[in-house]
């Protein structure tokens, strides 16, 4: 606590507030950073991500190269989940 006394100041530009901590004030959510291989073109917009990522969580951003389909193999993306064990998830697209 010394540390935060001596630099008050220069941590207010950064934090809104201080306080010990207590358990109740654990974050329910995470965001995580997924790459998504082998995803049909009918699926490469932002309707259609924010579909497959429903599965684990919300959609929060994804890269520019999607949008500009510079990169056809895998898509990153950013979403918040409420999972806390790691996400290994693969789903087969059928043609019908």
């Amino acid at each position: 606590m010394e540390v935060i006394k001596n630099n008050k100041e220069w941590l207010g530009q950064w934090f809104e507030s201080f306080s010990t901590w207590q358990s109740h004030l654990s974050s329910e959510n995470r965001l995580i950073r997924v790459r998504i291989f082998g995803a049909p073109l009918m699926l490469w917009n932002d309707q259609g991500f924010s579909k497959f990522t429903a599965l684990v969580g919300k959609l929060i951003k994804m890269t520019d190269e999607m949008n500009n389909m510079d990169n056809l193999e895998f898509v990153k993306v950013l979403i918040r989940t409420a999972i806390i064990s790691p996400i290994m998830l693969f789903r087969k697209f059928s043609d019908e």
